[in-house]
């Protein structure tokens, strides 16, 4: 670090103390600022300079100083909305346009009208020069430009036609009339911005309301007008501007000729000796035009100590924040700890403020925010716009009182932290209920009673006012309950930005708090203008229109450690200097101008453009840095970030063209995969139990193919599953799974080969190729119907012959194909119509104690898919249905048993099947497998060794001999249940993971 660094006084007290020093009274004089915070800071360094007893002079804002000299009331950004959009259906003649689309340019136009106010430009003649379509077209029309509009308008501009005529046509979201011709809805929007400026301005002069650009051209010509004698102050200072309106120019000349007016300008950078510095752009001119009140300012001769960091992740750079805080506590290049005010936070990316909240350090336990944070960022639109889309999609069947929301969108919900964090046990249950019933639509009566029902009480007819007022009001219902149940333990905020002494709030409620504000705005301008749409959801404008807000964020001013953003450093001064998200195309920002005035027009007519807003970029960071003695500048180094990793052209100038000494690092955050356990759980006493209760006959403890061969992949999964019956299942998908699926197919095809009246009257029976094809034609749809109700969609018995829709009656067409797979494979079999199957069982449960040839005995259980006979004689077929990609082929049996062998499951359980089917059957002399292959039939059949088993005594010894090392494994008091290898794709899809971390 620089210890002999030396330390510059801070621009605000030399100001300060400037004018404590002239030796007569300023306590009549005005001092207006950029920003709240600087007069803040000026009050505290004119307090500590003033050297005898004196009234504090007034100290404003440029827009407090504006609204003080007009008297005009602000519009509120939602009433403005509401105003422009009536104002333009009464100018286009247009009274059914859509208002949640007009939201998106209707923002634009907002800001064009106030640019053009704040500038002092005649309105007629840049608009009437912005209609000329074919000239803006071709002579006008930037890159700029037609990036706009291709992105507000979904349209497309073909730079091959000379005079665009087709682009101007597709510039409409309207139909074609019956002659041809294109309909003029943005036509008659570009032809009539003025007339749409004087309506709109008619519009809120009659209520009494302005808006800034407004203010400031009528603060103009009152100044101008006003006499000396009727401002309320001898002098009025202007302090730390930079980049000027045309308006505050013009208020500053009319001051300045009437001899009231003073200005100070920090100018005193390294950087600013430069003259191409973009950062002097204006400013040069300004002090030009208006010499500074204050003689001599402290000259800096070089830049600070520069750190730059390069940290692989955007969350990364807030965590990494505070190490850097920290390292400068320990070396006191932070003088006071316990107020920090001398060190400073900065972030560019607004989106940065909550990670940095969450990694504040509690070496500096005082820290003062002072950022804008934008509302549509914030936990509770985050919820409600989720609710929207549940709201939206929500769906209600002829003479039902209710809807019905898609259980896709109840999840996301219900899962939102807000009300997972509020009401934890409501949406447990719920979640359970929707799981355990595989609910797919899920009704609005089942939120009855939760503490979040409000939320799920939809609107019948958006098109009727009353009812969206209840809606509305049923929201904030909400929000206040969720404001109430919200832990207040985190005092970092107020939301008061006028008051310093206003309550202090909870983050989270800060958020809500100005949440139901923006409410109660969009119900009083509801109230007062009606429901401004025509097929509008009431549910989408409301998530738009609080997309218009900004939380400010106001702390305690002269206490803690600053985390602001770029506005508030206007004036400021920091020994300590941090700023985040230091990536080219994040700071400075690529700037991109949503304007319906050409950027060539706005530059003729002397409007902001562009070039105005990196003057005041790189103004702020060469001022923010030069009185520092510490800056540490941290950027995303990921390839994913914002300008693929690349640092800010700010740090390559401050290399290349200052020859500063940067000192660059890069940070590796150290996150370390987790290590995976190696443990296993030895058969001590307890555990032996459990498992020689599989050896006792009287014990409901049974093996299963599937269990077993759970055991051969992965003995702990096996412990945990069925030793100590955790549940390993996966949770239910918003659509139909592979299991559910296959049990459908399973069951149609158990409806036809055995159905339940067969089951019961008869040992085996006959299935004719003519009866094959008497169900396909006339019982295949409806048994499929039947199934998917009963397995996927959970319905009552009596509802089983409800018709299917949606996903569910998409899905029945691939059902329907697998089990036509099966039924047309079985027909090809029956060369004659006189042939048929023998069916001997399908899907019986078989419980018995298996004894193997020189294995020990224990209790299993099986359920074969199928077995049958053709024609009653030969093999005796023992079938395994699989509608996935199981194997239908191995290179010999020992491949059965290896843990790493994937989709062998049917041809091991099948052979373990045949075992116990001829112990209970010892007249079944042959048995043969197979393993119906759904997905490509022609490949049904066993395979080991390139051979097809025709009689599962072929292989039956080695068989015997796998399943007695196995099994001695598995009753072997002394063997652990261990581990599946690292590295298995076993881990892939166990839920186990989690305990082993494998």
């Amino acid at each position: 670090m620089t210890d002999n660094y030396r330390k510059h006084t801070p621009f605000l007290k030399t100001v300060a103390s400037h004018y404590c020093s002239l030796g007569y009274d300023v306590s009549n004089y005005c001092f207006v600022f950029p920003n709240r915070r600087s007069g803040q800071f000026f009050k505290s360094h004119f307090e500590n300079c003033a050297t005898r007893v004196t009234l504090m002079p007034e100290v404003t804002t440029i827009t407090d100083f504006i609204g003080d000299i007009t008297g005009d009331i602000l519009i509120s950004p939602i009433e403005a909305m509401f105003n422009l959009f009536y104002a333009y259906c009464e100018v286009s003649g247009n009274k059914d346009y859509e208002f949640d689309k007009f939201i998106y340019w209707g923002n634009i136009i907002l800001n064009d009208f106030n640019d053009v106010d704040m500038y002092m430009v005649d309105a007629e003649s840049i608009f009437r020069n912005t209609k000329e379509l074919r000239e803006i077209a071709t002579d006008y029309m930037s890159a700029e430009l037609k990036q706009a509009i291709e992105t507000y308008f979904n349209v497309r501009f073909d730079p091959t036609q000379e005079n665009n005529d087709a682009f101007w046509k597709q510039f409409s979201t309207s139909s074609v009339d019956e002659n041809g011709q294109v309909k003029k809805d943005y036509l008659k929007l570009w032809q009539q911005l003025h007339a749409l400026y004087l309506e709109y301005n008619k519009r809120i002069d009659d209520q009494g309301l302005s808006y800034n650009g407004k203010m400031m051209k009528k603060a103009v010509k009152i100044i101008k007008e006003k006499s000396v004698e009727a401002f309320n102050h001898d002098k009025y200072v202007f302090v730390g501007f930079n980049v000027l309106s045309n308006c505050e120019l013009a208020i500053f000349d009319n001051l300045d000729n009437k001899g009231m007016a003073e200005f100070c300008w920090d100018y005193n950078s390294p950087a600013f000796e430069e003259k191409e510095n973009k950062g002097t752009r204006f400013l040069d001119f300004y002090i030009k035009r208006f010499p500074s009140s204050i003689p001599k300012i402290e000259k800096i001769e070089s830049f600070p100590h520069i750190t730059v960091l390069g940290i692989p992740s955007n969350i990364g750079q807030a965590k990494y924040a505070f190490t850097v805080v920290d390292q400068w506590v320990d070396s006191k290049e932070i003088e006071n700890a316990g107020n920090a005010l001398d060190t400073a936070i900065v972030l560019p990316d607004e989106r940065l403020f909550l990670p940095i909240i969450n990694s504040v350090s509690n070496k500096v336990p005082k820290i003062n925010v002072t950022v804008g944070f934008p509302l549509r960022d914030s936990d509770i639109v985050s919820l409600m716009r989720i609710v929207a889309r549940l709201h939206s999609q929500a769906t209600r069947t002829k003479g039902e009182a209710y809807y019905r929301y898609y259980r896709e969108f109840v999840r996301d919900v219900l899962s939102h932290p807000i009300l997972k964090s509020l009401f934890p046990k409501d949406c447990t249950s719920i979640l359970g209920e929707i799981d355990n019933n595989n609910i797919y639509n899920v009704p609005e009566e089942l939120f009855i009673g939760t503490g979040f029902e409000d939320l799920f009480i939809t609107i019948h007819n958006t098109q009727n006012v009353n009812e969206v007022i209840d809606y509305i009001k049923r929201i904030i219902g909400f929000a206040k309950k969720a404001e109430a149940l919200s832990p207040a333990k985190n005092d970092l905020t107020k939301r008061d930005d006028d008051t310093e002494n206003a309550d202090l709030l909870p983050l989270q409620n800060a958020f809500i708090a100005q949440y139901i504000e923006v409410l109660h705005e969009i119900e009083k301008m509801i109230l007062k203008y009606g429901l401004p749409m025509s097929e509008i959801s009431i549910f989408y404008l409301i998530d738009r229109l609080t997309g218009l807000y900004t939380i400010p964020f106001q702390g305690e001013p002269l206490a803690g450690l600053q985390i602001m953003g770029v506005l508030e450093t206007r004036c400021l001064d920091f020994n300590n200097l941090i700023m985040l998200s230091m990536n080219e195309r994040m700071f400075p920002r690529k700037f991109y101008s949503g304007s319906f005035i050409p950027t060539n027009l706005r530059k003729a007519f002397g409007m902001s453009t562009i070039e105005h807003q990196e003057a005041m970029t790189a103004y702020y960071f060469y001022r923010l840095i030069s009185r520092a003695k510490n800056v540490c500048l941290i950027y995303d180094s990921s390839t994913q970030a914002i300008g693929s990793g690349e640092y800010s052209r700010f740090i390559t100038q401050l290399e290349k063209v200052y020859h500063c000494k940067i000192v660059h690092r890069n940070i590796t955050l150290g996150v370390k995969p987790t290590e995976s356990l190696n443990f296993h759980v030895a058969k001590k006493e307890n555990v032996l139990e459990k498992i020689n209760d599989y050896m006792c006959p009287d014990s409901d403890a049974r093996l299963s193919a599937s269990s077993i061969k759970e055991f051969i992949k992965c003995p702990l999964k096996f412990y945990f599953h069925h030793v100590e019956h955790l549940n390993a299942d996966n949770e239910e998908s918003d659509f139909m799974d592979a299991a559910t699926f296959g049990s459908i197919v399973h069951d149609t095809l158990q409806d036809f080969y055995y159905p339940a009246t067969v089951a019961q009257g008869q040992l085996h029976h006959k299935v004719y190729k003519s009866q094959i094809k008497d169900f396909i034609k006339n019982k295949l749809d409806v048994q499929l119907k039947r199934n998917i109700n009963r397995n996927y969609l959970k319905c009552n018995d009596d509802e089983l012959d409800r018709e299917l829709n949606g996903e569910a009656l998409i899905i029945s067409n691939a059902l329907k194909r697998y089990v036509l797979n099966v039924l047309e494979y079985d027909m090809g079999l029956l060369a004659t119509e006189s042939d048929f199957f023998e069916i001997y069982e399908c899907e019986i449960n078989h419980r018995l104690v298996l004894n193997l040839e020189g294995c020990p005995p224990f209790n299993f259980t099986y359920k074969a898919d199928r077995i049958d006979k053709i024609n009653g004689t030969g093999p005796l077929r023992m079938i395994d249905y699989k509608t996935g990609k199981d194997e239908t082929s191995v290179s010999c049996v020992g491949d059965l048993f290896k843990p790493d062998k994937r989709k062998v499951l049917a041809i091991f359980q099948l052979l373990i099947y045949c075992n116990a089917y001829r112990q209970e059957h010892p007249e079944e002399l042959i048995i043969k497998p197979i393993v119906y292959k759904i997905r490509d039939m022609k490949t049904s059949r066993v395979n080991i060794n390139k051979k097809e088993i025709e009689d599962f005594m072929e292989v039956n010894d080695e068989f015997i001999q796998e399943m007695k090392t196995l099994l001695n494994n598995f009753f072997d008091p002394q063997l652990s249940f261990n581990q599946c290898s690292e590295g298995s794709e076993v881990c892939s899809y166990c839920k186990f993971v989690e305990f082993c971390r494998r």
